[in-house]
This record gives structure tokens, C-alpha cells and sequence, in this order.
């Protein structure tokens, strides 16, 4: 997940997803210029690899050459379905498995 900052605005820890939003453990989301970050960054849509998005004077930005996920397709299934999917199908932006593997370690 995004970022969260302490009261000095410096990173203590990534939030998770619950109830359909970010929850931060310690701390709040960063913020740059007043705004939570909305999106990570990525060099194509849909891959497994993605970094935070930096603070600009002109608010969250994406370092050159990389993506807004925001930016890609509505349903874009980002990251791997794991090794103990079996038939993994990207539905609405989450996978989905034909199967699950078993045992799976």
C-alpha cells in the first residue's frame, strides 16, 4: 500500500488495504501539498513490479519513464496471482483462480 508518515511526514511504514481503503498502523498517509498519494508508479500496466509515487512542488508525481497506476485501464490486475493459482484470470482488477494448488507451500 501507500506510504504513511509520522508527525514529521517521514515514511514509518507502508498501509494496508481493509474495508476497501488504506489503513495505516503507525501514522497517517504521507501527504504532499495536502494530498494522499492516489497511485503507485510502474513501468507497464499490469506488472508485478511498482514504487510509491514522490512529492513535487506540483503535488504526487511519477519518476521519469514510469506509469500512474491511476492512469492505466479501469481492471488492470497489477502484481502475480501467486505460485498456488492455478488458471489465474485477471476479473475487474483482482485475480481470480481456476484452482488452487495442493498442497501449496
Amino acid at each position: 500500500g501507500p506510504d504513511c508518515c509520522g508527525s514529521t511526514n517521514a515514511r514509518v511504514g507502508s498501509a494496508s488495504c481493509s474495508d476497501g481503503g488504506y489503513v495505516c498502523e503507525a501514522g497517517a498517509l504521507c501527504a504532499c501539498q495536502g494530498a494522499p498519494a492516489a497511485f503507485h508508479c510502474v513501468d507497464v500496466c499490469g506488472g508485478d513490479a511498482y514504487t510509491g509515487a514522490v512529492c513535487t512542488l506540483a503535488g504526487w508525481a511519477c519518476p521519469q519513464g514510469l506509469i500512474k497506476t491511476s492512469d492505466c485501464p479501469a481492471g488492470t490486475c497489477f502484481g502475480e496471482p501467486g505460485d498456488c493459482c492455478i488458471g489465474a484470470q485477471c476479473n475487474v482488477g483482482a485475480w481470480t483462480c481456476q484452482a488452487l494448488r495442493s498442497p501449496c507451500n
